[in-house]
């Protein structure tokens, strides 16, 4: 992988079920050289996806090995990657209320988001070819979660930043943003 700009960029993975066993992904950033991890084994030892940041500090090739806790190497599932601090944005962008907060979310450049997704996981709301700070700049932002989107045939995958308004808390973004599901801006 090449990193152009440095900044901190999130890597979203999940595995597929082999038998009746949930396979844990694992993901590992090296130098080009291959030697010492700079992001070593991140595993998620409950669930059958990883989302995990790391830090570019300067320009330069990569190495990422994705691979799956039990049967390493025999990963099986998808992988989506995004640069947090440059998040580029699709034609839509999904304002919506969840539970009577204001939440948003802008979705990444080459996500390959169905639209059920749109529909069905914002439940009410607008879906906008606006960017979220377009069409909530009369709002107070509370914080950001960057998210994996990774269902397959049913939402498609990409990346997501999740944008947390006026009636949110910050409380609220940590506990949805937690380590299993996203990346905290």
């Amino acid at each position: 992988m090449t990193i152009n700009t440095p900044g901190k960029y999130t890597f979203s993975v999940t595995s597929t079920d082999i038998s009746s066993s949930v396979v844990k992904p694992e993901i590992n950033v090296y130098p080009q050289s291959g030697r010492t991890a700079l992001l070593q084994a991140t595993r998620n030892f409950s669930n059958n996806h990883q989302i995990n940041a790391y830090n570019f500090s300067t320009p330069g090739t990569y190495r990422v090995r994705i691979s799956t806790y039990y049967y390493s190497g025999s990963f099986g599932g998808e992988f989506a990657f995004s640069q947090q601090t440059m998040l580029l944005l699709q034609a839509e962008e999904g304002t919506h209320t969840y539970s009577g907060k204001n939440r948003c979310d802008d979705y990444a450049v080459n996500s390959l988001l169905l639209n059920t997704y749109c529909t069905t996981y914002l439940g009410t709301g607008v879906i906008s070819a606006n960017s979220c700070a377009v069409q909530n700049a009369a709002k107070t932002l509370i914080g950001r979660c960057t998210k994996g989107v990774i269902r397959g045939s049913t939402y498609g995958n990409g990346m997501v930043t999740r944008n947390y308004y006026d009636t949110s808390l910050l409380s609220e973004v940590t506990f949805d943003c937690d380590v299993d599901n996203g990346v905290q801006l």
